[in-house]
């Protein structure tokens, strides 16, 4: 079962975060992209549809976070977390292991879910994965999907994501990246 990094709540409006208590993703079966965030509200079980969500891999070592470029960048996403979609029956903490080592060829242990959104450009459902390295070189696996990948600092990082990461995120990697 999964677990929240303490500390950082879903991003969940105001409102509705004041009702709620932090919950992992993972312990949920994933439906359609607002089914996710009626569940954490309602408690209640998804079986419809987990194909819609996303698990992103948040990956740090050495003051350094991994990022892969997307080989067809996604609207104005091109440099990204490795992820990809939850398979059914697995937590969103599985599926960002999975996906770091499928995309990256790196071997990652979840450390916890930071939160959640639905992506204002893609409409997508993203869970985000805290993870460790445990072992491997990063290099792209996948190339049908990943065409470079790169371990940046905080200074790269917004040349490369110019919006900024999601907020939970860029809290965890503020203090994650001067380690």
């Amino acid at each position: 079962m999964g677990h929240v990094v303490p500390g950082v709540l879903l991003d969940l409006p105001a409102a509705r975060r004041a009702e709620q208590r932090p919950v992992a993703v993972g312990q949920w079966r994933h439906g359609n992209k607002l089914g996710v965030l009626e569940a954490l509200s309602k408690n209640r079980s998804m079986d419809d549809r987990p194909d819609q969500l996303v698990a992103l891999a948040v990956i740090v070592n050495a003051g350094r976070v991994l990022l892969a470029r997307r080989a067809v960048a996604e609207d104005s996403l091109a440099w990204v977390f490795p992820g990809g979609k939850v398979e059914p029956g697995e937590t969103a903490e599985d599926a960002a292991v999975r996906e770091a080592r499928e995309e990256t060829g790196v071997v990652v242990e979840a450390a916890g879910v930071l939160g959640e959104r639905i992506h204002p450009d893609t409409g997508r459902c993203l869970v985000y994965v805290a993870c460790r390295l445990v072992s491997g070189t990063a290099a792209p696996s996948s190339a049908r999907e990943v065409s470079e990948v790169v371990w940046v600092g905080s200074d790269e990082l917004g040349e490369l994501v110019p919006k900024g990461p999601f907020g939970p995120v860029q809290e965890y990697l503020a203090s994650a990246l001067d380690e």
